[in-house]
């Protein structure tokens, strides 16, 4: 098993690092390929998975962490390697944890890739499991996350329609200035635009 690899990049393709060492060149998977450059040299913490129709596969992380947090991705059932890595891509694993913890799959399921079937197997599966990823900071996320999760709810019991609602907390969640809002900020907020959205 090969579990951390150390060498030069010789070659990108895509998310995938070409890394010389001692005259042979491993292709690695990696998330954020668009942080490597060619003659870097790089430390990987590295995962090989056997795939029964295309053979063996190998994924690098920079950090145990991410590698940990693709690891339980992979363990839950429908979510292969392929998904695990775009999810590394799209967020950091603190809004993961956060959103996991909460049980927001609304959050996850905008997410490319998951939807809401895949959103409630990530969350169902790896709650449980999330603790391992204690150390992971998740204070502004997990706030930022249970707010949205009290905002569906008091939207939903003002009677407005799912649709309205999640159109509403996707318009929000775009709006940079709101990641520090309070609860009432962001109630004013969404009120604010359903009413815009009613004219």
């Amino acid at each position: 098993m090969i579990n951390t690899l150390t060498g030069t990049i010789s070659y990108i393709e895509s998310a995938i690092l070409t890394v010389e060492v001692a005259g042979c060149g491993f292709a690695v998977s990696v998330p954020h390929h668009e942080k490597y450059t060619i003659g870097q040299t790089v430390s990987l913490f590295t995962y090989l998975h056997w795939n029964p129709e295309s053979g063996p596969a190998l994924f690098g992380f920079s950090t145990s962490t991410d590698r940990q947090f693709f690891l339980m991705t992979t363990s839950c059932s429908g979510l292969g390697p392929k998904l695990a890595l775009s999810l590394l891509n799209q967020a950091s694993i603190a809004t993961y944890v956060a959103a996991i913890t909460c049980g927001d799959t609304s959050m996850l399921h905008n997410i490319k890739g998951l939807g809401p079937k895949k959103a409630e197997t990530l969350v169902r599966e790896l709650r449980p499991k999330i603790e391992q990823l204690s150390d992971i900071s998740t204070g502004p996320e997990e706030t930022f996350i249970r707010h949205f999760k009290d905002l569906n709810e008091t939207l939903t019991a003002l009677k407005y329609s799912s649709s309205e609602i999640n159109h509403t907390l996707d318009q929000l969640r775009q709006q940079q200035n709101l990641k520090t809002a309070t609860f009432d900020q962001l109630l004013r907020s969404a009120l604010a635009y359903l009413q815009k959205a009613h004219v």
